[in-house]
């Protein structure tokens, strides 16, 4: 069954009728003849939803260059009637793309494809921080921002897909078209528990779902604030952990710890580690001080440029001198997350080597050029030495401890001396915060 439907710019468009997509939203079909677009038929459109697409289409489109970082909206569509009704609108039809999770799970990659090494997952995230610096810098918050509306190539492309839920504002009649839904393990401490109908969204609150994102993607799957619970009862639930800042991985109370299949987060380069903790700790703070996909896309180009080659397995990229990977092979019972010898279906499969270089095995095509150019990489800052780190982060916490029980006794003296210790505490603070801001300071 064939539908017609009339293009805003004039002319009629033919859909073959037959879903290749559905959500709870709408549908996907693809359009009669083009190989290139597709149509989104909303259940139930809006005027609402009208002018958000109008809107979106109003700014230019990011620049292709051979692959789509967003779906942009290309043409609104209507209904074939006497009185036309808004339906629904074009967009670039993704081909051979599939959603984020299926590589950063590594049951489904190791299935659906096997070839996608760690350094294509570092690309990945690099490149889904373009593709959100792309929509932000035209004016526009994505809001929903999860896993699903992130689709991701075998040559590690990613392309934003539902543009028609993100927040879009009409500055000439001083309307904002608000994004009212998000999953609750992306939404950011600030915004948990409100109603998101209500909430003009901003992208700070984008850079906390785009940072667990990135967490998930070089951290095969886990999520930064999940753990295990070592208290009395039953864990909070994970919404609960976001909005007290509780991070597994940084914990001292002895009531969490990270999970064992967890990637340690020590063996993250340097200057991740920094960007993590400013999106989740400092940035519970302050949801300003989060690092933007700016920062991101830096940082990842540096991190990617000193990723090291594993001697055992060349599947196998870590930084530093230990090989996370053969480890977490012994970890999980000899199940490699990067087997040596997997090859994709296609025969794509390469692996972005330093500088922008790729490593492959000859006889495989080359794999294109990604949507972050790939540029001289810049040097990582020389990391403090660990002991050094080790002992300021203690005596932090050491006096953050005190201080806490201190501050709770009734009496003067006891008083006093919590209030020496919150300068001390301070000055530790300070110079931990210097050296971190200095980027010669690692996370713990």
């Amino acid at each position: 069954m064939r539908l017609n439907y009339i293009a805003g710019a004039g002319g009629s468009v033919v859909l073959d009728g037959q879903s290749i997509g559905r959500g709870g939203e709408g549908q996907i079909m693809p359009v009669s003849g083009s190989g290139t677009l597709v149509a989104k038929i909303f259940h139930q459109p809006t005027l609402e939803r009208w002018w958000k697409v109008w809107l979106i289409m109003g700014k230019p489109a990011p620049p292709a260059n051979g692959h789509c970082p967003v779906a942009w909206p290309v043409e609104c569509l209507f209904t074939h009637e006497a009185k036309p009704q808004f339906a629904g609108y074009l967009m670039p039809r993704i081909a051979a793309a599939q959603p984020v999770f299926m590589y950063y799970t590594h049951d489904l990659r190791l299935i659906r494809c096997p070839a996608f090494t760690y350094a294509y997952l570092v690309r990945a995230a690099r490149n889904l921080s373009a593709a959100v610096g792309m929509v932000h810098g035209r004016g526009f918050a994505i809001g929903d921002l999860n896993e699903s509306n992130i689709l991701v190539r075998e040559d590690a492309l990613v392309t934003l897909i539902d543009s028609d839920s993100w927040q879009v504002r009409d500055t000439e009649r001083g309307i904002t078209y608000r994004c009212p839904v998000g999953k609750g393990e992306f939404i950011p401490p600030e915004l948990q528990g409100r109603n998101l109908a209500d909430v003009d969204r901003c992208p700070h609150h984008d850079h906390f779902a785009l940072a667990v994102l990135i967490w998930k993607l070089l951290g095969e799957g886990c999520h930064p604030f999940d753990g295990v619970f070592h208290g009395g009862g039953d864990p909070p639930p994970l919404e609960a952990r976001i909005v007290s800042g509780v991070l597994p991985w940084r914990d001292r109370s002895g009531l969490w710890s990270p999970k064992p299949g967890a990637v340690f987060f020590g063996l993250l380069h340097p200057v991740l580690q920094d960007l993590f903790y400013r999106a989740f700790s400092a940035g519970h703070r302050e949801p300003r001080l989060r690092p933007d996909a700016a920062a991101w896309q830096d940082g990842l180009r540096r991190a990617e440029a000193d990723l090291q080659t594993c001697p055992r397995n060349p599947r196998h990229r870590h930084w530093g001198t230990r090989c996370v990977w053969c480890e977490r092979t012994t970890l999980l019972g000899g199940i490699d997350p990067f087997p040596a010898g997997s090859s994709q279906p296609a025969q794509r499969g390469t692996s972005p080597g330093r500088n922008g270089r790729r490593n492959g095995t000859a006889g495989k095509q080359a794999v294109p050029v990604p949507q972050v150019a790939a540029a001289a990489a810049a040097t990582a800052p020389p990391a403090t030495p660990q002991p050094l780190v080790q002992l300021l982060n203690d005596i932090h916490g050491l006096c953050r401890q005190a201080s806490a029980r201190l501050t709770k006794h009734p009496f003067m003296v006891l008083g006093t001396a919590a209030i020496l210790i919150l300068i001390v505490e301070a000055a530790a603070f300070l110079i931990v915060s210097f050296l971190r801001s200095a980027g010669r300071l690692p996370q713990p």
